[in-house]
């Protein structure tokens, strides 16, 4: 098995929405890019590329997207490090007046049950999504937990144009990750399959979840176990 890997820049905003929000009139982004919206994007240009002559139930195309064969994992946020952060254990707590110290120290509460009789009395997740680990040091400094941008607009849609008033407008909120952000991702299977999504390029420009616009860049391919 091989591992194309890719950093993914965003051009513009991305809408990545959650499958429930409880929201009805809200869309809100995932922190990632799920590796299925990868995978939709690039089978679309795969069939588009290949024209009238490729066919859903060919074996190649469902072996290449659709049978699981090869992986498309989800693209996390770029670290500062120019490595792929990972998400944040939901076991991970801190003391729960302690959320704007970057130096708190993080309680592990499936890890270490030792730590458990020397838990604060108030504890809570800590803040961010996704943590980058700067050493394999136990101080608390070693570890660094972030979440990407976003960027929240809000719509105006009425029934009749130009007029704006109860029970005539509806007012709908996006909440999308922020243009500008470079996310890593990875793509694995074996060598033969990996060649054929040759059309991820460095420089390619395409267009994935709601209103983005990606830029791949420093593709690499690796091996793994």
């Amino acid at each position: 098995m091989r591992a194309l890997t890719y950093h993914m820049h965003l051009l513009q905003p991305l809408l990545a929405t959650q499958v429930i929000t409880h929201e009805e009139n809200s869309s809100i982004s995932l922190d990632y890019v799920p590796g299925s919206a990868v995978r939709g994007a690039l089978a679309n240009l795969f069939i588009g590329n290949k024209g009238a002559a490729v066919k859903l139930e060919d074996s190649n195309v469902r072996r290449l997207f659709f049978d699981g064969s090869v992986r498309f994992l989800n693209a996390y946020p770029l670290s500062r490090l120019e490595t792929r952060l990972w998400p944040k254990p939901l076991s991970w707590r801190i003391a729960k007046d302690e959320q704007s110290n970057l130096e708190a120290a993080l309680f592990d509460l499936v890890v270490s049950s030792d730590e458990a009789n020397s838990l604060p009395d108030h504890i809570s997740s800590p803040a961010g999504a996704f943590f980058l680990r700067r050493s394999m040091s136990e101080d608390a400094a070693a570890v660094e937990i972030t979440s990407p941008q976003h960027i929240s607009s809000a719509h105006n849609a009425s029934l009749q144009r130009f007029i704006k008033k109860q029970n005539e407008s509806t007012v709908f909120r996006y909440d999308a990750l922020a243009a500008g952000q470079t996310l890593a991702g990875a793509i694995v299977g074996d060598e033969a399959d990996l060649n054929q999504l040759a059309m991820l390029k460095d420089g390619l420009e395409l267009g994935i979840g709601g209103e983005g616009v990606i830029e791949s860049r420093n593709l690499a391919d690796r091996g793994c176990d």
